[in-house]
């Protein structure tokens, strides 16, 4: 019942929206869903709904997010201005971002310091305090913002990198370079039993590749595909993800042996491994610019396919490049040296997650293909992180008699597929076309055998297995609230 590909949920969350269109969440996940897509002109467009609703503090958020995002940091401070006079607090660093990028530093330099009294940990706001301090030439002002973020147990990814244009005395800087070492924090090995063949073909069978967004750091041509750990019937990438797996164990064990607790790899370190992964592919001028990963703890990057890098005339052709985020001009070298790879088939590339770098050109027309992934950090939100597809469990017996829940959407996910979803609880449901034959019957209450009966006269199979799969799938619509009980 799963399909090979992570569906698209946007037909069924726009028919939810339709189907209730008073509901201000079912408005908000349709809006966050298209800024994760990157479909931000159709979000932009719906911000007049969201105006109409009232402009709920969080449709707003999202809206001024989006217009960051598409450049438009006047609309984004009209929106994000709104989200925090109705309490939207977490709005309060990309408030500060919208402005200062409006040039109003002052302001800007308000709501950052408002956001990290709330939030310590607000890497939007951060970030702009890095900048205006750096600009400001208050190199000892910033390491002092550090040491107290840091006190208040609330580290940002960016923070390494703001301590490193920030030191100024030989004792800081040493501890800058045993944050960022890259001989010591950058594990590189090549995973036994790893097919890269096998990975690259189940990867170019995939349908749901999308051109790069432009919320992402990659430039170029490229092309992406979204949440590998959702793909089903992968066993090249299962035996992938166990030897990443593997690769943290051995880094936990050896690199970060004897760490403190002040250390960002330990304060950030998660209590269970929750992976978030995408691949990509470029060629050309594709390329990543530089960039950091502050959801993550741990960050990676596997070369499913690298072209013969030798043979390109462009500089650094395809490396990767290890250094502090440019927050100023110019670079700590001395204190963050960068350092620069060269990948190859088969590589995998552990390292902390705050530790920036960018891709170079390959300037070749073949493709370089990667896996990149992040193990979450600890105080990540997850909930949006799914796992690997396990086959469904039954937690109660199956009701004979059922009925449509009246809260349930159903509408196309892809080729092949179909996605249902209950407004109420936000919860999902893809299912292929076989099934959606039984979501039709579901409009007239019947039995097991009864839908059984008709699938057997329609569809190859024994009628025992045809039965069997129907009973899992009942379950899994029980389980997610889409159907319902009915008496007899």
């Amino acid at each position: 019942m799963i399909p090979a590909a992570r569906p698209d949920f946007t037909a069924v969350l726009r028919a939810a929206n339709l189907a209730f269109p008073e509901r201000s969440d079912s408005l908000q996940r349709l809006m966050r869903y298209l800024l994760k897509t990157d479909r931000l002109e159709e979000l932009a467009c719906r911000a007049g709904d969201a105006s109409a609703m009232g402009a709920a503090p969080e449709l707003a958020a999202l809206v001024g997010e989006a217009a960051l995002a598409m450049g438009d940091p006047a609309l984004a401070d009209t929106a994000l201005a709104h989200a925090v006079a109705a309490g939207q607090d977490a709005s309060l660093g990309l408030r500060a971002k919208a402005l200062f990028e409006l040039g109003q530093r002052d302001a800007a330099r308000d709501a950052a310091t408002l956001a990290l009294e709330n939030q310590p940990d607000d890497d939007a706001a951060a970030l702009v305090m890095f900048g205006l301090m750096l600009s400001d030439g208050r190199r000892s002002d910033l390491w002092a913002l550090c040491n107290d973020l840091r006190a208040r147990g609330r580290w940002t990814a960016r923070m390494v990198s703001a301590l490193a244009f920030a030191a100024t005395t030989p004792a800081q800087a040493e501890r800058v370079r045993a944050m960022t070492d890259g001989g010591r924090w950058i594990a590189r090995s090549t995973p036994a039993g790893i097919d890269a063949a096998d990975i690259k073909a189940q990867l170019d069978a995939v349908e749901d590749w999308r051109p790069l967004p432009r919320t992402k750091a990659t430039k170029g041509s490229g092309r992406r595909l979204e949440a590998l750990h959702m793909l089903a019937s992968a066993p090249a990438l299962d035996l992938l993800f166990a030897a990443v797996e593997d690769a943290v164990a051995d880094y936990v064990r050896t690199p970060m042996a004897a760490l403190d607790g002040d250390h960002p790899l330990v304060a950030l370190k998660p209590d269970t491994i929750a992976i978030r992964s995408w691949a990509l592919g470029v060629r050309g001028d594709g390329h990543e610019d530089w960039h950091l990963h502050p959801d993550g703890w741990l960050s990676g990057v596997y070369y499913v396919d690298v072209p013969q890098l030798s043979a390109s005339p462009a500089p650094n052709a395809g490396q990767i490049e290890f250094g502090p985020l440019p927050l100023a001009q110019p670079a700590p070298d001395l204190v963050w040296p960068p350092m620069r790879l060269t990948p190859r088939t088969g590589d995998l590339l552990l390292f902390p997650s705050y530790l920036a770098h960018r891709t170079w050109p390959t300037g070749l027309s073949a493709e370089r293909l990667c896996i990149s992934f992040d193990i979450l950090r600890h105080g990540c939100d997850v909930s949006e992180v799914g796992v690997k597809p396990r086959a469904l469990t039954p937690r109660r017996s199956c009701r004979d008699r059922y009925a449509r829940n009246p809260a349930a959407v159903i509408a196309p996910g892809g080729p092949g597929m179909h996605v249902v979803m209950n407004v109420e609880s936000g919860r999902y449901l893809v299912v292929d076309d076989t099934a959606e034959l039984a979501w039709c019957l579901l409009e007239t209450p019947r039995t097991t055998d009864e839908i059984a009966h008709v699938m057997a006269s329609r569809f190859d199979g024994a009628l025992e297995e045809i039965r069997a799969d129907m009973a899992a799938l009942l379950e899994a619509l029980f389980r997610e609230d889409l159907i319902s009980s009915v008496q007899a």
